[in-house]
């Protein structure tokens, strides 16, 4: 995962506060808060999450409990959508 800090020039990248990541076509930020202490969050548009604080206190760590969330987050959609796709029995049914 290549994340792109908003660490100031000069300053290590690992200074920064916000990274984001594009890698396969995803859009995940992992974020501190303004006023909301050294927590971390969590974005990711595709999957509808928002603001999700996350356990880790350390950037690498966040990286990867971020990885495990979304593995997490797509095996429920992906079981939701096996019920969808597996339920034939099409009924047309009045509001």
């Amino acid at each position: 995962m290549k994340l792109i800090s908003n660490a100031k020039f000069g300053e290590p990248v690992e200074s920064g506060t916000i990274f984001r990541t594009q890698d396969h076509g995803i859009n995940i930020c992992i974020h501190k808060i303004c006023g909301c202490g050294d927590a971390w969050y969590l974005n990711c548009c595709e999957l509808g999450i928002e603001k999700l604080k996350l356990k880790s206190e350390n950037l690498f760590r966040c990286a990867d409990e971020t990885k495990e969330i979304l593995k997490k987050k797509l095996e429920l959609l992906n079981e939701r959508f096996n019920n969808f796709y597996e339920d034939n029995d099409v009924k047309i049914l009045r509001y």
